[in-house]
């Protein structure tokens, strides 16, 4: 038994390499967080949303709901814990009558085409890790047809907010088979596992990161330099 953890301390120090055994174990812990999601909260009650809904999502093609909230939740969400989201669903039996009452969400549609009459389920989560973490499904039935980049969401980008521009969300490909289930009445709660982290995890103990989020693949903050400073302007009559 001392020999067998010999031989696997070993294989973990020649793995971590120059990061060091402390970068190496903190990145594994982080990678093994990034499989889980865990997230409690309650469901808001203003104007006519109704704190009652529900979606199921099984890879990024597969999506599907039911009811109306709008619920802020907390918790564990991968690496970033303690984090909060912002999630707003509309599905049946208020799809696809909703445009009638203008319970929809006119962003959400924004260059939809016909399309948009077709949808039963949409859901609008916005989460506390900046731009990046915005997710929108746009469902007809349980196909999510947000994975077709024609119907992928706008999100507002740059500064100052008065003159935002817009870019279609992204959907990086390591998250494209999670699964998840979320469900709100009065209360709120979400779960749900990447496999796509998991598969990061494992092969992070052999030395890769397809994920690009272990401690040596991020670049240290590039700091300004004498080539960086803007040359003094000449002023007149100088």
């Amino acid at each position: 038994m001392r020999g067998l953890l010999i031989v696997l301390f070993a294989v973990l120090a020649a793995c971590a390499g120059c990061a060091g055994l402390r970068t190496y174990a903190t990145d594994r812990g982080n990678d093994f967080l990034d499989c889980f999601v865990l997230m409690g909260g309650v469901g808001l009650i203003h104007g006519v949303d109704l704190p009652a809904a529900m979606e199921v999502r099984a890879t990024d093609w597969l999506d599907a709901g039911l009811g109306k909230a709008v619920s802020m939740r907390a918790g564990l969400n991968g690496r970033r814990i303690g984090e909060g989201e912002l999630d707003a669903q509309l599905g049946l039996p208020i799809l696809p009558f909703a445009t009638w009452f203008g319970l929809r969400d006119a962003a959400i549609e924004k260059d939809d085409g016909p399309a948009r009459h077709a949808f039963t389920f949409y859901s609008s989560r916005h989460g506390g890790g900046g731009e990046d973490e915005s997710r929108t499904a746009k469902s007809i039935l349980v196909f999510n047809a947000a994975s077709i980049p024609r119907y992928r969401a706008y999100k507002e980008i740059g500064y100052p907010a008065s003159y935002p521009t817009q870019e279609r969300e992204e959907r990086p490909l390591i998250h494209a088979f999670d699964v998840s289930v979320d469900a709100t009445l009065l209360l709120s709660a979400r779960v749900g596992f990447s496999p796509g982290e998991f598969v990061d995890l494992v092969l992070g103990f052999f030395g890769a990161d397809i994920a690009r989020d272990d401690a040596r693949s991020r670049k240290p903050a590039e700091r300004p330099g004498p080539a960086s400073r803007p040359a003094p302007t000449s002023q007149p009559g100088a």
